[in-house]
């Protein structure tokens, strides 16, 4: 199941679609909200000081312009807590207002899940 999810910056509309797509799936709110994180990581703002100043060069202030590119967690985490209040939860807005179908949320959970079998567990080694 091939698919590319975009958009211009890749964190806002990408981001949420993503973030409900993984909460639908029933991964860890903390961990969608990681894996938000991580965007900052790799596409923050150090990684587009050109971008920041052709923003600059057009007008928009220094501060401004790296607010616009940056993927702060607490904003993922507002939009989900918005959808939890106007949808009765994050889990319920596939079937609910995305219009989904339980069998289409199934056949993703089959296609997208893996089984993880636990890792053995190491004795603690004792120092000294």
């Amino acid at each position: 199941m091939p698919a590319v999810i975009h958009c211009v910056g890749g964190k806002d509309r990408t981001g949420l679609a993503v973030a409900l797509l993984l909460t639908a799936l029933g991964v860890d709110r903390e961990l969608v909200l990681d894996d938000y994180q991580l965007t900052d990581e790799y596409r923050g703002t150090p990684h587009l000081p050109h971008v920041i100043s052709l923003f600059v060069t057009a007008g928009l202030g220094q501060e401004a312009a790296e607010a616009v590119l940056s993927s702060p967690r607490w904003a993922m985490a507002a939009a989900l807590e918005e959808v939890d209040k106007t949808h009765s939860g994050t889990e319920n807005y596939p079937l609910g207002a995305a219009g989904m179908t339980a069998q289409t949320l199934a056949a993703l959970k089959d296609t997208l899940l893996c089984r993880v079998r636990s890792a053995p567990r190491h004795p603690r080694h004792r120092l000294g």
